[in-house]
């Protein structure tokens, strides 16, 4: 793992005044044991960083205070912008306890490696569900597809629905020119729904040029337990059971699953198409954005549009390629103006529109019911289904609309009759 950092300057003053190299031992042993007035959130930082302290009893003490910190504390810290490497320290320390993982799995400061960790000891169905429908770590880091696949606390489903994604997401290892993509299946739950998974959004830290804090993880976890009996395989009548023969069996099911996951893994992409921007590209980046997209494979601009920044999201969406264009609506960072701007879009695949007029969750917005209708690209069986839904006002626009299908405009029409027909005729 990656060495972790802290910006001293996003601690309060209070807190920066018990860093000081010649802080005195008994000051540091009221950090230690939680005496001293300052927020919980700086209090675990300090007492993570006094786990290092050369006082043994400064040390021992920090560490009991982090053992013994409330459920309810503990949650809300899980979920802060807590430096990785103490999210890394907790996530080693949870084993059972779903209401404080689920927080932690879903804070998108938590390590990968941390996820990829609880993937492989954790028994808990509902936990490692959220850990497999992560799609962007799973893209990311390719040790979570491999502890999915590989453990048996995971059912047959959880893998199924992963391998599905995988499959139908990425072009399969070889194909990547001339072969005929998949059919794009409507789109997974859009992240963000209840039990996805999710992480929420976390302020940043402070700058890079801030004065740094190491906060390096030297703390050994305690060691992992793991089962590794397997369910037996039936074994002919006459011959013997082979525990290696059968480990290799179930194992192999889904090898080519986890040779996939470590491909897309080792796609890098340009930093710059990664982070979110703070303000609107110009026409002159935007094109060297363009021409920098022509160069890349299939496979990198996929992982792109789950991976990348919305002015990535922005050009891939109108890829001739319609794998290409179905991994933007499945991307883990797309927001709700984005989806309305895609409704909204008659230079995207037809299919594209079919899958958000498919979610549920995207559909509840009524700019982007609006949208739909309004699109001479949308499939006018999903158009249907949103006509009734519309405001009086909209419905009548439809109705005179020249920029919809004719059936469309038809069904507005009757629609409107029908809501103008005085009562009892």
């Amino acid at each position: 793992m990656e060495e972790f950092r802290i910006e001293k300057a996003n601690l309060s003053p209070a807190a920066q005044t018990y860093l000081e190299p010649d802080t005195p031992a008994n000051v540091k042993l009221l950090i230690a044991r939680g005496t001293v007035p300052l927020p919980p959130r700086e209090l675990v930082i300090l007492q993570y960083h006094f786990q290092q302290d050369p006082d043994a009893e400064v040390r021992a003490e920090s560490t009991q205070s982090l053992a013994g910190i409330p459920a309810n504390i503990l949650r809300t810290i899980l979920g802060s912008d807590i430096p990785p490497a103490i999210l890394d320290f907790f996530g080693h320390r949870l084993p059972g306890n779903r209401e404080l993982l689920e927080t932690l799995i879903i804070n998108r400061r938590t390590p990968d490696e941390t996820v990829a960790f609880l993937a492989a000891s954790e028994k808990d169905e509902y936990i490692l569900e959220m850990i497999a429908n992560n799609q962007e770590r799973v893209v990311r880091h390719s040790l979570i597809a491999r502890e999915i696949f590989q453990s048996r606390h995971v059912p047959r489903t959880i893998k199924e629905r992963l391998k599905g994604f995988l499959k139908t997401t990425f072009p399969v290892q070889g194909g990547e020119a001339g072969e005929k993509p998949p059919a794009i299946e409507p789109a997974q739950p859009a992240w963000g729904e209840p039990g996805t998974g999710l992480e929420p959004t976390v302020p940043d830290l402070a700058p890079p040029e801030a004065e740094m804090i190491d906060l390096e993880q030297k703390i050994a976890p305690p060691p992992l337990a793991l089962e590794t009996a397997l369910p037996p395989v039936p074994v002919p009548p006459g011959q013997t059971p082979d525990h290696k023969t059968q480990v290799v069996e179930v194992e192999g099911e889904w090898n080519d699953m986890i040779d996939l996951a470590e491909e897309i893994s080792k796609i890098k992409l340009p930093q710059e198409l990664m982070e979110e921007g703070q303000r609107e590209m110009n026409e002159e980046e935007r094109k060297s954005l363009s021409t920098k997209l022509l160069t890349m494979t299939v496979s990198e601009k996929i992982k792109l549009a789950l991976l990348g920044n919305k002015e990535a999201r922005v050009l891939l969406i109108r890829d001739s390629n319609k794998m290409v264009s179905a991994a933007v609506v499945k991307s883990p960072k797309l927001q709700d103006d984005e989806i309305i701007k895609i409704a909204q879009m008659r230079n995207v695949a037809d299919e594209i529109l079919r899958i958000v007029a498919a979610n549920k969750e995207w559909t509840k917005h009524y700019a982007v019911k609006k949208a739909l209708v309004e699109n001479p690209k949308t499939p006018v069986q999903s158009s249907f289904r949103f006509l009734s839904l519309l405001r009086d006002s909209d419905l009548k626009s439809i109705a005179r609309s020249k920029n919809v299908p004719s059936a469309v405009q038809a069904q507005a029409r009757r629609l409107v009759q029908q809501k103008e027909k005085p009562r009892g005729h």
